[in-house]
């Protein structure tokens, strides 16, 4: 800066910063993480309101319902009463189990819920990708605009949508499982689907339960189907990576995460289990944008291995799209529709 003009002094910091936000824009415009400055302050989400005490588990209305196996739509005639649309809530998910402090979740609830009787719905858990949280499904996933769509094509009915946050913080990579980092894996498998049986009206036999998410969440989407398929029997994989991680240097995540026990770790990542165990009642749907190149050959060699473990599979490369949420969309909106016979949506 020395023997230069004074104009010049002033303007090489304010070009540097220039530089920076352009390359900022530049990255999220590709991945679509944030459409709007607002956004970046989850303004999109803060006028949710929460859970209230009407939408709750009504137990004398479900207490003949219970556990019944016959899908919503058997006997299924939507009033002339419906709301046209669902409704997104918040709500605190504690860990009362896992110890885990996570943030606060955003639920989806379908036309059909939103009745005086409403069916027994299947409950759809999703998580965001990393950083974020579960505003990103909300605002960067148009999580509303996809499900009324798909109640408006099924006479109201769709899953109930628990958007949940494994990590607790935007930063935060607790790699959906139990660990010296936290208990994420316990939160996702016993602490959610307890108070989700315990607060919502929605079907509490899990055959029909899925479990989905793009990026860290398809990975851990993945994770939670091959740990837990009787919880969790349809899996739905946007852009996951084969196993997590946190960090490019595995044993970096290993050593943050087991103190370097390689084994410990081996042995809960999903192809392991896809080797290990059969999973003939599970369906994937495992999608990637075409222009993916770093998480397209992982998709294939999961695809590969959940075929060979018995899964039934769906694989989607998703023309014009790359590792972004443009794909994460679009897949989510193929999948619910693969899914909605087997979690008793459409005949």
């Amino acid at each position: 800066m020395r023997g230069i003009s004074l104009w010049r002094k002033i303007s090489t910091p304010i070009a540097v910063v220039a530089v920076l936000l352009l390359s900022g824009l530049q990255i999220n415009a590709y991945f679509g993480q944030y459409e709007t400055i607002g956004s970046f302050y989850n303004a999109d989400t803060a006028a949710i309101p929460a859970l209230s005490t009407q939408e709750m588990r009504n137990t004398q209305v479900f207490k003949a319902q219970v556990n019944k196996l016959e899908p919503a739509v058997t006997e299924w005639n939507a009033p002339a009463s419906m709301p046209q649309t669902g409704k997104l809530v918040t709500a605190n998910i504690p860990g009362s189990i896992s110890g885990f402090n996570a943030r606060e979740a955003i639920i989806y609830l379908p036309p059909a819920y939103l009745t005086s009787q409403p069916p027994e719905l299947p409950v759809l858990v999703l998580v965001a990708g990393q950083p974020g949280g579960p505003q990103r499904w909300v605002g960067a996933g148009k999580l509303e605009m996809i499900m009324n769509q798909f109640a408006l094509a099924h006479q109201g009915l769709a899953p109930v949508v628990a958007v949940v946050d494994p990590n607790g913080s935007t930063l935060g990579n607790t790699m959906c499982m139990d660990s010296q980092i936290a208990n994420a894996g316990t939160y996702l498998s016993v602490d959610v689907p307890i108070w989700i049986k315990r607060h919502l009206n929605m079907q509490t036999d899990t055959s029909r339960w899925g479990f989905g998410g793009f990026s860290f969440g398809g990975t851990c989407a993945l994770q939670m189907g091959t740990a837990h398929p009787d919880l969790y029997p349809n899996i739905i994989d946007l852009s996951g990576q084969i196993e997590p991680a946190r960090s490019a240097n595995r044993n970096h995540t290993i050593q943050q995460a087991f103190n370097g026990d390689v084994r410990t770790f081996d042995a809960i990542t999903p192809l392991h289990l896809l080797k290990k165990n059969s999973y003939p009642d599970s369906f994937a749907y495992i999608s990637v944008g075409a222009n993916d190149a770093h998480y397209g050959p992982g998709a294939r060699i999961v695809s590969k291995a959940a075929k060979a473990a018995g899964m039934q599979v769906v694989e989607a490369q998703l023309a014009g799209d790359g590792h972004s949420w443009a794909s994460a969309k679009t897949g989510l909106g193929q999948a619910l529709n693969l899914l909605a016979p087997r979690m008793g949506l459409s005949r």
